[in-house]
């Protein structure tokens, strides 16, 4: 399975954790966030990922590699005039990308099935699919998908 993370967003709300620190490379538990999600994506059979880097997006690339001491395939898509936004940064990085792929937030930790969603995915023939998760109750941010 493959992924492509978003990782090069500004993490303008996380200042002053961000002015020297890529987002996907503040820690947590010592470790940087974005290693967090790539071991439990690796964990579930996830070994290619394409990170869409951006805003400091060399620190991310000089600790990750490509993912050689992870034993996945890590390659980049380095957004380089400026920042694209999540469709601009896919489009620049499509000749990484296989027919099926994962579209994930760097910063973001969900600890669900990944193979569960890659087969529900393929088995309704569609284009897409998005996995969303209800947190207004657990977090009190309000939720920013609407359904209906």
């Amino acid at each position: 399975m493959q992924a492509a993370i978003l990782a090069g967003g500004l993490g303008t709300r996380l200042r002053p954790l961000t002015e020297d620190t890529p987002k996907v490379m503040v820690p947590v538990a010592g470790k940087p966030v974005l290693l967090h999600l790539l071991m439990m994506l690796k964990a579930q059979g996830v070994d290619d990922v394409v990170l869409l880097t951006g805003h400091m997006g060399t620190q991310v690339m000089d600790y990750f590699g490509h993912g050689e001491n992870l034993g996945i395939w890590i390659r980049y898509s380095q957004e380089k005039a400026g920042l694209l936004g999540t469709g601009g940064a896919l489009k620049q990085a499509e000749s990484h990308l296989l027919d099926n792929f994962f579209v994930i937030n760097g910063d973001t930790y969900l600890p669900i099935d990944y193979s569960q969603v890659a087969s529900a995915f393929i088995k309704t023939g569609r284009l897409a699919m998005m996995v969303v998760y209800d947190n207004s109750n657990d977090t009190g941010v309000p939720n920013n998908v609407r359904l209906g």
